[in-house]
């Protein structure tokens, strides 16, 4: 359903995309632990932990095909 967004927001927006999507399902993750909750009827915990490895190897991806062209340092194309 959403295309190729992962690769048009990091062009567009930088590793700050990818930092942002993990983040949040990241709070999402800790959000669930803390309170000892398992999710809910549209997501558990899985597919929370799901959704950010993919994140995490989208972005890799991503990185792999730029051809070193993501300057991370200073997160410009």
């Amino acid at each position: 359903n959403y295309g190729n967004s992962v690769e048009v927001s990091l062009d567009k927006y930088g590793l700050i995309a990818s930092l942002t999507r993990i983040s949040d399902k990241f709070n999402r993750f800790e959000n669930l632990v803390l309170n000892g909750d398992r999710g809910t009827d549209d997501e558990v915990m899985e597919d929370t932990l799901i959704d950010m490895a993919n994140y995490c190897v989208m972005t890799a991806v991503y990185l792999i095909n730029s051809g070193g062209k993501i300057h991370v340092e200073d997160n410009k194309r």
